[in-house]
């Protein structure tokens, strides 16, 4: 097996950084030194960005559109963590000056293309992630399930293997994402 380099990471926008924190650990540990890739979504991706900063991992950044397009209905949270990430990283990849649908799939080809491997943080069958996921799966990229950090095809996503206790979240108006319980530990640090 070859050494991995490049480890995209996506997932949904309700994840929770204390349902993911030790996976994360995990994923650092069994890929030492590869850069981590992210779209800079709201949810995972962020979270996993700015666990990448605040560890000194690599980070590469590609974003649909610039910015101020991507973040104009943002929370102010989200929008200061995207920035502070974006300043961290790397490598940054805008992929359309302007905003467009098409935007976005350009801007997970190229990461699915950049990556060795796709961790995926996904709780649903369908979805921006999904299709992520199985685009790259498509091209022969390995789809590895984060919550298990066990490979997986994509048409797993609709078995009991892909079963999981996480607990939603929701976006507060200060922008921290909170589940019922207040986890707001990534923001507080």
């Amino acid at each position: 097996m070859s050494e991995v380099k490049t480890v995209a990471i996506t997932g949904n926008r309700d994840i929770l950084y204390s349902a993911i924190k030790e996976k994360l650990d995990a994923i650092s540990e069994l890929y030492p030194g590869a850069a981590w890739i992210s779209g800079g979504s709201v949810g995972t991706e962020l979270i996993a960005a700015k666990y990448a900063m605040l560890n000194k991992i690599p980070l590469y950044m590609c974003l649909p559109f610039p910015f101020e397009i991507m973040t104009a209905q943002w929370l102010k949270g989200w929008q200061s963590i995207l920035e502070a990430t974006l300043n961290y990283a790397e490598k940054v990849s805008v992929v359309s000056d302007a905003f467009s649908f098409t935007g976005y799939q350009e801007c997970s080809e190229r990461i699915a293309g950049c990556a060795d491997i796709v961790v995926a943080f996904n709780l649903h069958s369908s979805g921006s992630s999904t299709d992520f996921m199985q685009y790259a799966e498509s091209i022969g990229k390995q789809i590895v399930n984060g919550f298990s950090l066990s490979t997986l095809k994509v048409a797993e996503l609709h078995s009991d293997l892909w079963t999981h206790p996480i607990k939603s979240g929701i976006i507060t108006t200060d922008g921290i994402l909170n589940s019922y319980e207040n986890d707001g530990v990534l923001w507080n640090q």
